[in-house]
C-alpha cells in the first residue's frame, strides 16, 4: 500500500520582502527541493491583482509543495505532500520556513495513505 506524509506548516511574523518576491520564491522552494533529490516537474505561481497575496505552486514525481503568502499580515502557509516517506520533505519545508524568516510556526504532521492504522487518524501537531 502506498504511504506517505503531509507536512502543513502555519508561519506567523515573515520577512515582508521575502513574501512579497515571487521569482525569488519560486528560485528558492525549487533550489531547496533539488538540494534534497525532490525533482521538480512542473508549477504554478499566481500574484493576486487586488492585493499582495502570492500562491506557488511546485509539483515532483512525488507530491508537491505549495506556498501561499500574504505579505501586509506577514503570513504564509505551506503544504508539502510526498507520496513516500521521504525525510527529505521535512528538510526543504525547515529551509523554506528559516528563509521567510518565521518568528512563530505551526506545524502539522499527517502520514497519509495508510488506512489500516487508526493512529493516522490524528495529526501531531508541534509549536
Amino acid at each position: 500500500m502506498l504511504t506517505g506524509q503531509q507536512i502543513i506548516l502555519d508561519l506567523y511574523n515573515c520577512h515582508y520582502d521575502k513574501l512579497s518576491n515571487l521569482t525569488e520564491l519560486e528560485q528558492f522552494v525549487k533550489d531547496v527541493m533539488e538540494q534534497f533529490y525532490l525533482k521538480p516537474i512542473s508549477s504554478y505561481t499566481q500574484k493576486y491583482e487586488d492585493n499582495e497575496n502570492l500562491s506557488l505552486a511546485i509539483f515532483y514525481n512525488n507530491g508537491h509543495i505549495i506556498v501561499h503568502t500574504y505579505p501586509e499580515t506577514g503570513f504564509a502557509s505551506v503544504d508539502a505532500l510526498s507520496t513516500v516517506t521521504n525525510i527529505a520533505l521535512e528538510k526543504s519545508v525547515m529551509k523554506i520556513r528559516q528563509y521567510l524568516g518565521a518568528e512563530k510556526t505551526k506545524t502539522t504532521y499527517l502520514k497519509r495513505g495508510d488506512f489500516g492504522r487508526l493512529n493516522d487518524m490524528k495529526p501531531t501537531i508541534h509549536k
